[in-house]
């Protein structure tokens, strides 16, 4: 099978192409190399036809939240319009897509998790153009699923797991919002959450397609989430020299854009049509604090 990777070179696309790979399908990974979408967003067209996968799986977006509130226009191109004639592409070529997006697209004014057809009204540029590549690819495209997921974490790019540990070698104090909450999800996790989900697309003749939630099973600060991580990496090295973490509220921590207070998602959906549990991210987290090499 022929399965198209776009966004093949981010932390999850690289694991997701290490995984998809174990199945002996050809994966053709794209990377902004090869599709630069804040400069043509409509290639994805171009792309699909030219290569006629199986099946597509788009990772590339804009994620820098403060950033997308001055440039909004750039974020709207990768996130919103590249999404857009890439399920016109797959239309046309009758190829499933996958298409990742994020909790973000809600407001965070809930208290319970949000399910997959909760009202979605984002509080920041970054939402909402996810939101919008969503509606894009609903409309475009009859096969698809969309997967919304939070609070990514891996030892590979840029997340809050790594910012904690780098911070953790040159700092005696480390200020963490203690208001916002969500569920943390590993990068392997949602990897083989995917890779699961391509292989019960190919067996089961009844598809569900739709949109799907797909996090870490239980709901944490970001305060809470560094707290676990420091505690693990005091497990594994006791001679390590943790600094201390303060608590903070979002309206002191001084960031540009606004983040939803509460933006943790529920999975039972996921599980019920496809057999695919919650991320359990406490014991996935021990296994990424392992790999680390300790020095300050």
């Amino acid at each position: 099978m022929k399965v198209l990777l776009i966004g093949a070179n981010g932390q999850l696309g690289r694991n997701l192409h290490y995984d998809l790979k174990l199945n002996h399908w050809n994966v053709i990974p794209i990377t902004r190399q090869q599709w630069d979408m804040a400069s043509n967003p409509s290639y994805g067209i171009e792309i699909t036809n030219f290569y006629k996968p199986d099946f597509i799986i788009n990772l590339a977006a804009y994620t820098n939240v403060d950033a997308a509130e001055n440039e909004s226009y750039i974020a709207n191109k990768v996130n919103c319009l590249s999404a857009k004639y890439l399920a016109i592409g797959a239309q046309s070529i009758g190829a499933p897509l996958i298409h990742l997006s994020t909790d973000y697209v809600f407001h965070g004014d809930s208290k319970d998790r949000y399910k997959e057809y909760d009202d979605t009204n984002p509080v920041n540029e970054y939402g909402r153009t996810k939101l919008c590549g969503e509606k894009e690819v609903t409309k475009n495209c009859e096969k698809f699923l969309i997967i919304r997921t939070s609070w990514l974490f891996s030892l590979d790019g840029n997340n809050f797991f790594n910012t904690i540990v780098n911070l953790s070698k040159t700092k005696n104090q480390i200020r963490v919002i203690n208001d916002q909450w969500g569920c943390p999800t590993s990068i392997s996790s949602l990897s083989k959450a995917i890779n699961e989900l391509i292989k019960s697309t190919i067996v089961d003749k009844n598809h569900y397609w739709g949109i799907y939630h797909f996090s870490g099973d239980k709901v944490v600060s970001w305060y809470q989430f560094a707290e676990q991580i420091l505690r693990e990496i005091s497990l594994k090295d006791p001679a390590y020299i943790l600094p201390e973490l303060k608590s903070c509220l979002s309206k002191d921590y001084g960031s540009i854009a606004e983040r939803p207070k509460y933006s943790a998602l529920n999975n039972n959906l996921i599980k019920e049509k496809f057999n695919i549990p919650s991320c359990d991210w406490r014991s996935d987290l021990k296994k990424t604090v392992k790999k680390l090499i300790f020095s300050r």
